[in-house]
């Protein structure tokens, strides 16, 4: 969780209530929404000084507007340049399926069943987040737009990936979030297929021959 927070951070200034939305929109197949996580990530991030607030009023309401510190950004750049390990995709979820011989035989198609329905739904949300972005390009235009008042920070963006140009680098930044979402769909579509094959295999009685 902290880690991700100091990705996102580290693309944009956000208040906590920001974090939380974009995680439970964006990124919620890699981690929690939970306000305590959040919370508790932040309070960590702070005692370790990689991150840092301003206080501002905003409709009559007090905001906290989080930003990455240097030493935040030294951090995350360097778990970020280490190689992923699916050692660590751990999903205590699937060991559900692993006892379910343990479930009356009656109740095995009805769980098959909830869990396709609830990866349909999943698979949803994520199309129409895929649908609702804005192309490429336009990502682009509009992220360096809203930034052209703080060169710094897309100074500091280029300087991450060794870019020469703010269009390059946020081209770049845009293209690995998409990634995730094309992996997300296509993750589902698998699931939801493999459960349905295996949904008739129950029902013929015919698991494994």
């Amino acid at each position: 969780m902290d880690k991700m927070i100091l990705g996102l951070l580290l693309l944009k200034e956000l208040t906590i209530y920001e974090i939380k939305n974009y995680i439970q929109t964006y990124l919620s197949d890699m981690s929690s929404s939970s306000m305590g996580a959040i919370q508790a990530a932040i309070k960590k991030l702070l005692a370790n000084d990689m991150i840092e607030y301003n206080e501002c009023v905003s409709n009559g309401v007090n905001k906290k507007i989080y930003h990455i510190k240097e030493t935040g950004k030294d951090y995350f750049l360097k778990w970020l340049s280490k190689p992923m390990s699916s050692k660590k995709a751990k999903n205590i979820e699937f060991s559900k399926m692993y006892f379910m011989g343990l479930v009356m035989d009656e109740k095995r198609i009805d769980l098959i069943q909830a869990y396709i329905d609830e990866q349909k739904t999943n698979l949803k949300d994520l199309y129409e987040i895929r649908n609702n972005l804005p192309k490429i390009d336009k990502r682009v235009d509009e992220f360096i737009e809203s930034n052209m008042d703080n060169p710094k920070h897309l100074e500091q963006l280029r300087s991450c990936a060794g870019k020469q140009t703010n269009e390059e680098c946020i081209r770049d930044i845009a293209t690995f979030n998409l990634a995730t979402l094309d992996y997300g769909i296509q993750s589902t579509e698998f699931e939801i297929r493999w459960y349905e094959n295996f949904k008739k295999k129950l029902e013929k009685g015919k698991y494994y021959e």
